[in-house]
């Protein structure tokens, strides 16, 4: 019901259409974002593979990303080709799977999202596991692929990385030291500079985490 009411206000998506990342601008057209959900939240997705607005765990809850009102502070986390490249994006059918295509001149990307519903009654509501799922698969030909949180800082001559909450809420998933995460994150970077940075110097780095401007959550 939650999800149907969310899709309404947004009007039909469905097949969201095409849309050419020559130029991309900075805000988009709301009728080119899909919306995935779990009957606990939503996710807004851009044709671009960026989530940029995700309420977490519940929908009254403060959001991880929040680029669809501000996009310097809001942050967000897009995965796309390194290179020029048209998109269209589809549900599977009677599904809120959403299938996004890449064409570039080297290849063919396809990025599924989709987040499982929870199963459990009310007295589990707290301990079920809420989870966002994002695969990626090269349908054909080679394509470089770019992945940015829009909440990481680095400064290589001070050696300190600023990371986004989200690696502090669910420090666990990205591994149990912070090397280890740090490491995690490291082939996700779209600079060689970046990457050979985090793999050779995470014992040494100082990790702060970055605020998140909460003005954003009110009405």
């Amino acid at each position: 019901m939650l999800l149907r009411k969310v899709l309404n206000y947004y009007g039909e998506l469905g097949i969201m259409g095409e849309a050419n990342h020559l130029r991309e601008p900075m805000y988009k057209k709301i009728s080119d974002y899909g919306i995935i959900g779990n009957l606990h939240s939503v996710a807004l997705i851009g044709l671009d593979g960026s989530i940029d607005w995700l309420c977490f765990p519940h929908i009254d809850s403060p959001s991880v990303f929040g680029a669809l009102l501000d996009d310097k502070k809001g942050g967000s986390f897009s995965i796309s080709p390194s290179d020029d490249y048209d998109s269209v994006a589809e549900y599977l059918p009677e599904t809120n799977i959403l299938i996004t295509k890449y064409r570039t001149r080297t290849g063919l990307l396809q990025l599924t999202d989709f987040m499982p519903i929870p199963f459990g009654g009310e007295e589990e509501l707290e301990e079920e596991q809420h989870e966002l799922y994002r695969l990626v698969d090269v349908i054909n030909g080679s394509i470089s692929i770019k992945c940015n949180s829009g909440g990481l800082r680095i400064n290589m001559e001070r050696k300190r990385v600023s990371l986004s909450r989200i690696f502090k809420w669910y420090a666990s998933d990205f591994g149990k030291t912070l090397p280890e995460r740090l490491r995690f994150i490291a082939p996700y970077l779209y600079r060689p500079e970046e990457r050979e940075f985090l793999e050779t110097h995470a014992e040494k780095i100082t990790v702060d985490y970055l605020d998140y401007d909460w003005r954003l959550n009110r009405s």
